[in-house]
């Protein structure tokens, strides 16, 4: 039988907390290296079917960075700076090269971060769409 004290449970809590250790420098270390992070998930398989939540996340972060679009919630940004850091490191919890099972615990992070932020991202793309900023924009 498998020992599951040392195993983080991927939930809501686990993210809240790596989230309140999110800082400025995280925030600006997402902005500055967007295009390798979208590298990461983009045609990457299981990861793909989110490629477009993934897309606004990072134009939440770049928003807020900027000051741009300050409507959310710090502990949602923080949320999501820490998903995007955690499906663009290949050593996580299951190491992505791992065939088959690698890319797990990022879709389980996506999924649960997501969940928590779906009104955020909603409100957001409202914002966009009515500021009539290009979602297909660079970043």
């Amino acid at each position: 039988m498998s020992d599951d004290r040392h195993t983080p449970k991927l939930d809501e809590a686990f993210i809240r907390k790596q989230a309140d250790h999110i800082s400025d420098d995280d925030i600006r270390y997402v902005v500055e290296h967007a295009d390798e992070i979208e590298a990461s998930f983009v045609g990457k398989g299981p990861l793909g079917k989110f490629v477009e939540e993934l897309l606004l996340s990072l134009y939440i972060v770049r928003d807020y960075a900027t000051g741009r679009y300050r409507k959310i919630p710090y502990w949602a940004v923080a949320a999501i700076v820490f998903m995007l850091l955690y499906v663009g490191n290949p050593v996580d919890f299951v190491p992505d090269f791992i065939i088959g099972i690698g890319q797990l615990d990022d879709l389980l992070v996506i999924t649960v971060c997501l969940l928590m932020i779906r009104q955020e991202l909603h409100d957001y793309r409202h914002w966009r769409e009515t500021e009539g900023a290009d979602m297909d924009e660079d970043l």
